[in-house]
């Protein structure tokens, strides 16, 4: 039988390994312990446009959380805020997961291992390597995953599908999909007539379309759920898809047509520093 002194040190010896496990950081003046190569050193050109939109929202869906770099900047500034973390890599949501719990932030956090797109529980292949870098179902958007044939097959749902099983509300969703995000456009329908929410769209180039078509997609979809595709990089209505032709990537936010671009985003330009506190 084990002795409680063995007990004990062997308890300790775990939590002391778990500890080891994060590292300090601060984000926008808020002191967290993650996972190594979790948060990342400089921003992205997106993260202070998500800052304050994640701010001004209370449900918010996350779709492509990934590690869930993003989902940490919602929580901060409200830990009960509710949330649906959406990945088709499972390694990687489960940090997101891990990161989460581990700072007692995510006491409404659904997670959800699937890829969002415009078909419910069919099966697509996933190029992905470990957790953290981004994957893709196309070669082209994930080329290192690729060039070593490092897939998975993951099943899809859609915006509608989750809308519906949660029995939850978003006011925003964000969309960072690596190229598939007019598919999961195409499965949003139901959610953008019902709630009226705010999508945060990452466009990529989509293979087979280009970045014009795909812009006109979006611009079609706005104009059949009564929404406007605002381009952030200039904070103005996207009026045709030949303004974002050259993007290899860029930022839509589209809202309800009887909504105006927020006046917390009005001079929060791309590539801008997150802010010291929340």
């Amino acid at each position: 039988m084990m002795s409680i002194k063995t007990l004990l040190l062997s308890i300790k010896r775990i939590i002391k390994g778990e500890h080891k496990r994060y590292i300090p950081v601060n984000l926008c003046g808020t002191s967290l312990q993650v996972l190594p190569g979790t948060c990342r050193a400089n921003p992205d050109q997106d993260d202070a446009w998500w800052f304050y939109l994640s701010k001004h929202h209370h449900v918010i869906f996350d779709i492509g959380c990934n590690i869930g770099y993003t989902a940490l900047i919602g929580l901060i500034h409200d830990p009960n805020k509710k949330m649906i973390l959406v990945d088709p890599n499972p390694k990687a949501l489960q940090k997101a997961a891990l990161n989460i719990i581990n700072n007692g932030i995510g006491n409404k956090v659904y997670y959800q291992a699937a890829f969002v797109g415009n078909t419910v529980d069919d099966t697509v292949r996933f190029y992905t390597i470990g957790a953290g870098a981004a994957g893709s179902m196309y070669p082209t958007h994930a080329k290192t995953a690729a060039s070593m044939n490092a897939f998975m097959d993951v099943k899809t749902i859609t915006l509608d599908h989750l809308f519906i099983f949660y029995d939850m509300k978003p006011d925003l969703v964000k969309i960072d999909v690596e190229g598939a995000e007019t598919q999961v456009m195409e499965g949003a329908k139901v959610l953008a007539k019902d709630t009226q929410c705010t999508f945060f769209i990452e466009m990529h180039t989509v293979e087979n379309l280009g970045m014009e078509a795909a812009a006109a997609f979006m611009l079609d979809w706005c104009a059949q759920m009564d929404y406007k595709a605002w381009y952030l990089k200039t904070g103005s209505l996207l009026t045709s898809a030949a303004i974002i032709k050259d993007r290899g990537k860029c930022h839509l936010l589209l809202l309800p047509e009887n909504k105006s671009y927020p006046n917390y985003l009005k001079g929060i330009t791309q590539n801008a520093p997150l802010p010291n506190s929340i």
